[in-house]
């Protein structure tokens, strides 16, 4: 969440909306300010709420885990403005292991150099 969270703080301009989704309430203490979606609560998830608020025209920044990131791409992936965060692949952090190596469109890609945010279009694996 704290990548997105920035992003919001540092262009609110660029933000129609947030769609932030964690299972436990736990996670309230941390972020007392921010609109969750507390699936222990009342069962609402990320997507849930992202399913109310998106309309065409208007792009996703997606980040979570793989499941949650394949439903948005089979739902989303088809808006060119959709994009999914894959940091949860990373190892070394700078290239060097190419453990983090993925099959896109244009071929194998390093989420840690290349990435880790990618078009839905670049991840066709992901639908």
């Amino acid at each position: 969440m704290a990548p997105l969270l920035y992003f919001a703080t540092a262009h609110p301009e660029r933000i129609a909306g947030l769609a932030f989704g964690v299972r436990g309430r736990g996670v309230r203490e941390l972020l007392p300010d921010v609109d969750l979606a507390v699936e222990e609560e009342n069962g609402e998830t990320a997507q849930d709420r992202l399913q109310h608020r998106w309309r065409p025209g208007v792009g996703i920044l997606a980040c979570g885990p793989e499941p949650m990131l394949r439903g948005i791409a089979r739902r989303y992936g088809d808006n060119p403005d959709t994009y999914v965060s894959l940091e949860a692949r990373i190892g070394c952090g700078f290239g060097a292991c190419q453990g983090c190596s993925i099959e896109t469109s244009t071929g194998m890609q390093r989420i840690c150099r290349e990435g880790p945010l990618f078009a839905c279009s670049e991840v066709p694996w992901l639908r």
